[in-house]
């Protein structure tokens, strides 16, 4: 299931919006396939972690 799997790409993460997050995704996993919404919801995920990621090494660059 499509929630499932943005439940796991969260718990990469470990963000304690992770419930609210999960709750956003099975409401739209209800609406839409998990064929349509799945590589949107990966790009948002892969996308917001590398610019965390980014923004954490140029914390400690500064």
């Amino acid at each position: 299931h499509a929630a499932e799997k943005i439940s796991h790409l969260l718990g990469d993460v470990g963000r304690p919006e992770a419930l609210s997050i999960k709750q956003a995704a099975a409401t739209v996993s209800g609406k839409y396939t998990p064929q349509n919404i799945l590589p949107q919801w990966e790009e948002f995920f892969s996308r917001r972690i590398e610019a965390e990621k980014m923004s954490k090494l140029n914390i400690k660059g500064n």
